[in-house]
Order: structure tokens, then C-alpha cells, then sequence
């Protein structure tokens, strides 16, 4: 994972203009400072900025004691792994429609989040925060490249980093768009919502 990570590094300090590359994630020189200033936000933020099915997981939630709010008939324990939740559905129902998706609401339990539902039996569609990079298909590791590089550009280049990240940014947008077409057409069971921003916030 570690020679990933630096790949990751290299690749979006090489899109910034840098002159300067790493040959391990734990050297402490300034580039390799910055990268790692901002590696985490980056690879968390492009894990919840679509749902990917590579980090999509399912299970079956687990009933916390207790009342929940008055407005709300069950709460459950939310998933120690999730980074974002995108669905509750009732046993069986694998492929919630946008019509079929259950009301809740995640809230801070105090040591642990929350899920308020009226659903009882809730099974819980989430992004699962995966580190390993291994895991990640190709695209949507360039996504998180381009991400970091608009992360980094502005205090590695100064004010010319502004253009940079400009940059950046559109070419991550353009990356997500052609790696969500494609997660999309890895798996197929009910018709898929109606649009690709549908999608993203789902």
C-alpha cells in the first residue's frame, strides 16, 4: 500500500509542475509534507463524492437500546466504517429506487453515530472507507491524483498554484464523470436513477 500511496504522491506533484518527487510517503521534506497534509481530506472527499461499487457494503444494522426522538420510531448503531451513508432498505430489496428510499437521519450518539429511522429491521447501503489502495480501480485512483494535486498546488507554487488548481479541479470533475459512467455499467439490477447527479448524492 505504502508504494501506492507514494505512486499517488508522485503522480499529483507531477501534475502541479514539481520538480520534486518522493521515494516513500514517510520522508519529511516539505513536498512530502504537504502531500500528506492533505492526502486523507482527498481520499475520503472522492470516496464520498459518488457512490463507487467498489466501496459499497450492506449490512444489517443493529438495534441500539434506549428511545429514540419522538419523531423517529427506531435507532440503530451506524456502521464504524462508513464515510457516507446512501440508503436504507428492508431485507431483499437490493437496489433501493429513488422512490423507495427510507427516510433517516444520522446523529452524533455521543461515542458513536446514530441512524433514526421508522424502519424496523434496517439494513444500511453505505461507503465504506477504504484505505487500501489496491482496491481502488484505476480511474477513480486518477480522480483522487488530480483532487490532491488541486489540494497541493496553491502552497507548493505560490500564487501561480491558483491556475493550477483551477485545473485541477476541472480535471478531476471530468475524471469522476467518465469513472462514475463506467462504475455504473460494472453491475446492473433495477432501473438506475434518472440522472448522474441522482447518482452522486445517492
Amino acid at each position: 500500500m505504502s508504494s501506492s500511496k507514494t505512486q499517488i504522491f508522485n503522480m499529483a506533484l507531477a501534475n502541479v509542475g514539481s520538480t520534486e518527487f518522493l521515494t516513500s510517503d514517510t520522508e519529511t521534506n516539505h513536498v512530502a509534507n504537504l502531500c500528506n497534509l492533505f492526502y486523507e481530506q482527498s481520499r475520503k472527499f472522492v470516496l464520498r463524492d459518488f457512490p463507487w461499487r467498489f466501496a459499497k457494503r450492506r449490512v444489517a444494522l443493529a438495534l441500539l437500546a434506549g428511545t429514540p426522538p419522538t419523531c423517529w420510531g427506531f435507532q440503530y448503531s451506524a456502521p464504524g466504517d462508513s464515510l457516507k451513508i446512501r440508503a436504507l432498505a428492508t431485507p431483499g430489496n437490493r437496489t433501493p429506487l429513488v422512490e423507495q428510499k427510507i427516510p433517516f437521519e444520522l446523529a452524533s450518539g455521543g461515542a458513536e453515530a446514530v441512524i433514526y429511522t421508522d424502519l424496523e429491521e434496517a439494513e444500511c447501503i453505505y461507503t465504506q472507507d477504504i484505505e487500501d489502495l489496491t482496491r481502488w480501480p484505476v480511474d477513480v485512483r486518477s480522480a483522487l491524483i488530480y483532487h490532491l494535486a488541486a489540494q497541493i498546488s496553491l502552497p507548493l507554487r505560490g500564487k501561480e498554484g491558483l491556475q493550477i488548481a483551477s485545473s485541477m479541479q476541472s480535471a478531476y470533475a471530468a475524471v469522476v464523470e467518465q469513472a462514475a459512467a463506467a462504475n455504473l455499467n460494472e453491475g446492473f439490477d433495477q432501473t438506475p436513477e434518472c440522472s448522474f447527479l441522482q447518482a452522486r448524492n445517492g
